[in-house]
């Protein structure tokens, strides 16, 4: 549950740093609970402090995502599950455009214990 936890405010960190739209609106990106998903959920800002959420795309992937974080300059996340072969761990890097949205993904494999 520590690690879910660690992800989630990492990963609230590393939207802060990703493609945003021109208005008042981010993204975050999130492992989906169910199937081998990220979710890309746009954060709109309203009057005050409200926040509204909603579901701007789901990115399948080849495994179940407990981790992601972002290339340091470019626009590209990498997410990993937390199984693999004893010798790879499966993984995907995938590709934003300026919008905030997947071009593309592609599958990787890490080193177990990256």
């Amino acid at each position: 549950m520590r690690l879910h936890s660690l992800s989630y405010f990492l990963l609230f960190l590393s939207s802060l740093f990703l493609p945003a739209q021109a208005d008042d609106s981010f993204h975050l990106y999130a492992p989906s609970r169910e199937g081998n998903d990220v979710l890309v959920i746009k954060a709109q800002q309203q009057a005050g402090d409200t926040v509204t959420l909603s579901i701007a795309e789901r990115i399948s992937v080849s495994a179940p995502v407990v981790s992601i974080t972002q290339h340091p300059s470019r626009p590209i996340l990498y997410t990993a599950a937390a199984t693999g072969d004893g010798k790879t761990t499966n993984g995907a890097a995938i590709f934003l455009g300026e919008d905030g949205l997947h071009n593309k993904v592609i599958p990787q494999a890490f080193p177990q214990g990256y």
